[in-house]
């Protein structure tokens, strides 16, 4: 299994739900965007945040979107596949998603202005600071090869 991350600071709601209603057309039909729309305030810039680091990390690495089926039923989870999972974890105001790649993947990321409680199976620990300020991420789940 392959873990990749990457973090943003919360932007604002509006220009989050342009950038979706971009990409939105590139994933297979599905409850995920309906549902994200739906949100509003930080439950819906935490996700929309994590969905576009989500996005990025799958262009990436080549990941097909079209072949992916997302359901948004607490924290969005691709369906279809078990051989990719993601995390989104947030903290005040930087947004994190982690991707993991193979089978049987599994993942869980965590970050924190302060000491942050590793994950299960905790594998990677850091920090990483954004606009001068401090945030201590852990990421867990199968052990990355």
């Amino acid at each position: 299994m392959k873990t990749y991350f990457s973090a943003c600071i919360l932007t604002g709601e509006a220009a989050l739900r342009e950038r979706l209603k971009n990409i939105a057309e590139f994933y297979s039909e599905g409850g995920c965007f309906a549902a994200l729309a739906e949100k509003t305030g930080r439950a819906f810039q935490v996700t929309a945040c994590g969905f576009l680091l989500l996005d990025s990390l799958l262009l990436k690495h080549k990941i097909n979107r079209a072949e992916l089926v997302i359901a948004d039923v607490g924290n969005p989870r691709i369906i279809n596949r078990n051989d990719i999972d993601f995390g989104i974890a947030a903290a005040e105001s930087c947004v994190m998603c982690c991707l993991a790649v193979g089978e049987g993947a599994a993942i869980d990321c965590r970050i924190s202005r302060g000491s942050v409680a590793p994950p299960e199976n905790c594998f990677e620990t850091g920090v990483i600071t954004s606009c001068g300020i401090k945030y201590f991420y852990s990421i867990g789940g199968r052990s990355a090869d």
